[in-house]
C-alpha cells in the first residue's frame, strides 16, 4: 500500500515538472492559450499560434524551425497536443487539461501577477487590463 501509494507520489511529481517544462518557454505558453481559447475538437495553424510576443523571436523561419524540433515534440510527447505537418496545425491533446489549468489559473487572478510579467502574455496583459478598470 505504502509503495503504490509513494509510485503515484513520484508519478504526480513528475507530470507537475513535465507541465511546468512545458509552460517554461514563450512558444509554448502562447500555443497552450491560444488551444485553449479553441472549442474542443478546434485546431490552431502553426506557426501563427505559436507566435510570441513581439520581439520574443527572431525569424519567422527560426520560429518554424524550433516549432517542429523542439517544441511540438516535446508538448505532444507529453499528450499535450497532437500535430501535422500539413495543414501544419495543431489540436488538444489527452493531457491538455493538465497545462490548462495552470494558464486557467493564472487568467482568474490576473489582477494579482506583477505587471512586469505581463507584456510575455498579450492575453494575460488584456485580462489584467479589463480587471484594473473595473476597480
Amino acid at each position: 500500500m505504502v509503495s503504490h501509494r509513494r509510485q503515484e507520489a513520484q508519478e504526480a511529481i513528475r507530470r507537475w515538472d513535465r507541465v511546468f517544462e512545458a509552460l517554461s518557454a514563450a512558444p509554448r505558453r502562447h500555443l497552450v492559450d491560444e488551444l485553449a481559447a479553441v472549442p474542443d475538437g478546434g485546431s490552431v495553424s502553426l506557426p501563427d499560434a505559436a507566435v510570441p510576443p513581439a520581439g520574443a523571436q527572431s525569424e519567422p523561419e527560426e520560429l518554424r524551425i524550433d516549432l517542429h524540433h523542439r517544441h511540438l515534440p516535446m508538448l505532444a510527447d507529453a499528450g499535450y497536443i497532437e500535430w501535422q505537418r500539413e495543414p501544419f496545425q495543431a489540436v488538444r491533446g489527452p493531457r491538455f487539461d493538465e497545462v490548462a489549468i495552470v494558464i486557467d489559473a493564472l487568467f482568474e487572478n490576473a489582477g494579482a501577477v506583477p505587471e512586469h510579467l505581463l507584456p510575455a502574455c498579450p492575453t494575460l496583459e488584456q485580462k489584467y487590463e479589463r480587471e484594473q478598470s473595473e476597480c
